[in-house]
């Protein structure tokens, strides 16, 4: 094939590392979505008491829960 051990071995352990980090990464953001999703719908029902009214329709809310 021409190519060494020694470069093959450096071009799989770098893709498995960078699958790892790539893993990690959208599991953070996996995190901070949800976090983000609570938090909208603790401050809809907060204003929903304040106010009397949804400032956030059901659609929306069940969109937000569709999309993870």
């Amino acid at each position: 094939m021409g190519i060494s051990l020694g470069k093959l071995n450096y071009c799989v352990t770098e893709l498995a590392r960078k699958a790892r980090l790539t893993l990690s990464f959208l599991k953070r953001k996996v995190r901070e979505y949800e976090e983000i999703k609570k938090q909208i719908r603790e401050l809809s029902v907060e204003i929903e008491g304040k106010e009397g009214e949804d400032i956030f329709s059901e659609e929306v809310l069940e969109a937000l829960d569709g999309v993870s």
